[in-house]
This record gives C-alpha cells, sequence and structure tokens, in this order.
C-alpha cells in the first residue's frame, strides 16, 4: 500500500509498536461505531501534513513523528476521510483542514457525530 506522499517505514519493532497505537485507537472507535477492516501505514509525509486517507476506501497512513502529542485526533480525523469520505469541516476542530489542540472527550464526542 503507498501513496506519492508518504514513505512507508520499513516493518520493525519500533514501527510495530508505533503502528500498533494506531490499531489501538482504531478498535476503540470500533467499540462504538460499526468499522470495517482499515489497512493502516506508519511513515514520514512528504509534505507538512499530519496523516493521509484514500476517501472510502478504508486506507490510512500516519506519520506518527509529527502527530504524537495528538495520535487520538489524527487517527479520529483520518478514519472519516478513509470509512466514510467526510470531507474536510472549518466549523468542526476534529475535520478541520488544519489540526487544531483539542481535548481526548471532545475528539471523540467531534467523531461520534459522524458515526454512519
Amino acid at each position: 500500500m503507498k501513496t506519492k506522499n508518504f514513505k512507508n517505514f520499513k516493518m520493525n519493532n519500533e514501527v510495530y509498536k508505533i503502528r500498533r497505537q494506531v490499531i489501538d485507537i482504531i478498535y476503540q472507535a470500533k467499540k462504538i461505531a460499526d468499522l470495517p477492516r482499515i489497512d493502516v501505514r506508519v511513515g514520514e509525509a512528504r509534505h507538512n501534513i499530519l496523516g493521509i486517507a484514500q476517501m472510502g476506501d478504508c486506507k490510512i497512513w500516519i506519520d506518527v513523528s509529527k502527530s504524537a502529542t495528538n495520535l487520538l485526533q489524527v487517527v479520529l480525523h483520518e478514519i472519516c476521510h478513509a470509512v466514510w469520505g467526510i470531507e474536510h469541516d472549518e466549523e468542526c476542530p476534529l475535520m478541520s483542514a488544519t489540526a487544531k489542540t483539542i481535548s481526548d472527550k471532545t475528539a471523540w464526542d467531534c467523531f461520534k457525530k459522524y458515526i454512519k
């Protein structure tokens, strides 16, 4: 699974731990939403972005080095793109095109609004 704006890290113990954190967030989301399997890659984005999703195609790429402090927010944001094809919404702190600092509770509350 590749995209031109992202360099996938080769899998090793450290990358596995990071990927596991992303997958754990997806499992938390699956407890409140009926989500399909989501393909996950971690690595380095070529531009100033925190994550990438293929809209409606259940694939996400997370740049963990840039999103370490707000990993939950980034993963939930990309799930909304990848699963439901949700576009950016500047009125919503979770789905804004630029990351805003929000609490975990706010991130989950926003996420719940998009569950279909």
